[in-house]
């Protein structure tokens, strides 16, 4: 389900703060996309589209909500730290300040990953088509060196 989604730390990296550290802090132990979007006046299709491109982070619930039948999410982290035997309470500590800086330490080393890579490839671009040119320039020389070669073999 992932796939139809692209990942993109840069152009995500405002949602993904957001949602690590709402699905951290809040006393639900997971919501819908809806109730997250309401919370954080964020659009709906975006923190969906968010939650769904990074499995990595989010924690999609086989659950769905009574009310509106849609998926409930967490922060993978919150969910391996539940308590178990809490029968069906929808609350749960938030996780420690701790916890919360260390996802969002990753994100923004992903950030800074990605950036250096954009770098990285605009380099080699920049590379290749200056070896382009260099290559072309050769390629001409060596045709102008036989031409003229050829040229003084026949006036001779």
């Amino acid at each position: 389900m992932t796939d139809a989604y692209s990942v993109n730390f840069i152009q995500d990296y405002h949602f993904l703060v957001a949602l690590i550290s709402h699905l951290s802090a809040t006393q639900h132990k997971n919501r819908t996309p809806r109730d997250i979007a309401g919370s954080l006046a964020m659009d709906h299709q975006e923190v969906e589209r968010v939650l769904l491109a990074y499995p990595g982070f989010f924690r999609q619930s086989i659950n769905r909500s009574q009310h509106t039948g849609e998926r409930l999410f967490t922060v993978h982290l919150r969910y391996a730290l539940r308590r178990k035997g809490e029968g069906s309470n929808n609350y749960n500590e938030p996780l420690p300040p701790d916890s919360i800086a260390l996802m969002l330490s990753l994100v923004a080393e992903m950030v800074s990953n990605e950036r250096q890579e954009s770098r990285m490839k605009a380099d080699l671009q920049q590379r290749n088509k200056a070896t382009r040119w260099t290559v072309l320039v050769a390629v001409g020389t060596a045709l102008l060196s036989s031409f003229t070669a050829l040229l003084v073999a026949i006036v001779k």
